[in-house]
């Protein structure tokens, strides 16, 4: 065992340990207790669930049989249903979810219910999107954004952005895609929520430039996520290695494209889901095509086949990987492989028109190698043909890109100016208070002195006229004693002093 799968379950005795003693003491707390004990579970398989959901849906159904308190356990019931998905048990995932949705909505609108309630519509986007269900997903995408605005908790609403803008990439609508790319980074900066989002943005924002063609701009996006994958999830990295994979397939630097594709495929070895391997599979397969090395090329195209299942049979898919076949058996000099292959008929509705336009290559180097000129022009002229429809998709669609964020960046640097002007307002407003308090402090300072002066003032007068008091006083008692009474008193006294001989 890992040393971090025992830190792991340390930290969660000890939480049990702390809850429980808790609990011994304080009954009425017990909510709370259940809540502390649900937040550290969660916070324990947060990282692993992609990689072991088996064991964390184990965890989780254990807790919940010991909690009492309904929203701790749809709390944990949310977090099980992506454990489901990343089985790719769609169903299962898809009805724990709507079990939440469901107890969110018929309780209480609290925060806390709001918030667990914009997490499960978060969830339910991706599975729709998981489904092809696009227009579906960015539905319940949108009510989640809009509930996450009237909570205090919007942790999870940067990841709410950026699968809307996942939609819309796949919907290839560039410039909305562009515009929650960006609305998530700036809501990820507001938040302070770290390398972890920033790493899955700036690689959306790189996968949104390289389908666009913009190459210097998806590399200096690959080159901000490389800088900020320490806290990634392995299928954030899978997505970039091979993401990073197609940036050098489309810049045709082979070498480097391989070495990616072989990282992420390194990277799926613990996913459950067979489907990523098969991808990444199928892109090595094409890979040594491009080198000229068919038996590698086949080894790869096949194990892609066997890992993808019964989604080979998709008609998009199933057109591709036909597609990469083609391509092996021109390498070979299979010809009537290659025009088994070609032959076969599909619906184009429902097939990427790239696709389309590098069968019509193949079909071209098909009958150029069977000497059949005419065929291999009309074919070259179909697939140039396609090529200016892409292209001009592209143009338009990389023009809309560059107006929507022109007019994104606008209203940002009018917003700028605006925090600019009211900035300098509180400037001048502060200034102003400044010198109010100032001349207020100036002011009392004066008017304390001007009445400590008045009042010594009046002290000193009123001891001077007291003393005046005094004195008159003392003058009337001086002017009222008779001259007369004295002269007869001192007769009286002055005699007795003569009976004393001197």
């Amino acid at each position: 065992m890992m040393i971090k799968d025992l830190l792991k379950i340390c930290f969660c005795g000890l939480a049990v340990l702390w809850v429980s003693g808790s609990c011994s003491y304080k009954q009425s707390g017990e909510s709370d207790t259940e809540r502390i004990l649900t937040d550290s579970i969660l916070a324990v398989y947060q990282d692993s669930m992609a990689g072991s959901p088996q064991r964390a849906i184990d965890a989780f159904s254990g807790m919940r049989s010991r909690l009492q308190d309904s929203l701790c356990i749809n709390m944990l019931l949310s977090h099980e249903s992506k454990c489901y998905y990343y089985l790719n048990r769609m169903e299962d995932a898809m009805r724990i979810n709507a079990r939440v949705i469901d107890f969110c909505r018929n309780n209480p609108s609290s925060d806390d219910h709001l918030y667990l309630l914009a997490e499960t519509y978060n969830n339910q986007g991706v599975y729709w999107q998981e489904q092809s269900e696009r227009d579906s997903a960015i539905s319940v995408l949108k009510s989640a954004v809009a509930i996450l605005q009237s909570t205090k908790n919007r942790s999870v609403l940067p990841s709410v952005y950026m699968n809307l803008a996942d939609c819309y990439l796949h919907n290839s609508d560039f410039s909305r895609c562009g515009f929650y790319y960006r609305k998530a980074l700036l809501v990820a900066d507001s938040l302070g929520t770290g390398v972890r989002d920033h790493f899955a943005i700036y690689s959306g924002l790189a996968k949104l430039y390289l389908d666009l063609e913009n190459y210097p701009e998806a590399d200096a996006y690959f080159t901000l996520a490389e800088q900020a994958d320490s806290l990634c999830t392995p299928y954030e990295r899978y997505f970039f290695c091979n993401t990073r994979g197609n940036y050098y397939y489309n810049t045709k630097e082979y070498e480097k494209a391989l070495d990616w594709f072989k990282k992420a495929d390194s990277i799926t070895d613990n996913f459950p889901q067979p489907l990523y391997k098969a991808i990444v599979r199928g892109n090595m397969g094409e890979i040594f095509i491009l080198d000229k090395q068919p038996d590698s090329a086949r080894y790869y195209l096949d194990d892609a086949r066997r890992l993808f299942g019964e989604a080979y049979e998709q008609p998009s898919l199933r057109y591709y990987m036909d597609g990469l076949y083609v391509s092996l058996a021109l390498l070979e000099n299979d010809l009537p492989k290659a025009e088994q292959l070609l032959s076969r008929t599909y619906d184009l509705h429902l097939v990427n028109p790239l696709y389309t336009y590098y069968n019509n290559r193949r079909m071209q180097e098909l009958y150029y190698k069977k000497k059949d000129f005419r065929k291999a022009y009309e074919f070259k002229a179909k697939a140039d043909l396609f090529n200016d429809s892409l292209r001009n998709v592209k143009v338009k669609n990389s023009l809309a890109e560059i107006d929507f964020r022109y007019r994104q960046d606008t209203t940002l640097l009018k917003k700028d100016l605006q925090l600019m002007g009211v900035s300098s307002e509180m400037a001048r407003w502060k200034t102003i208070a400044l010198y109010s308090v100032l001349l207020f402090l100036l002011f009392f300072s004066a008017s304390f002195c001007w009445i400590l002066y008045k009042r010594r003032k009046q002290e000193k007068q009123y001891w001077t006229q007291k003393a005046t008091v005094n004195r008159l006083r003392m003058a009337v008692v001086r002017n009222r004693i008779s001259p007369h009474f004295i002269f007869n008193a001192l007769n009286i006294i002055l005699p007795t002093f003569r009976q004393y001989d001197i």
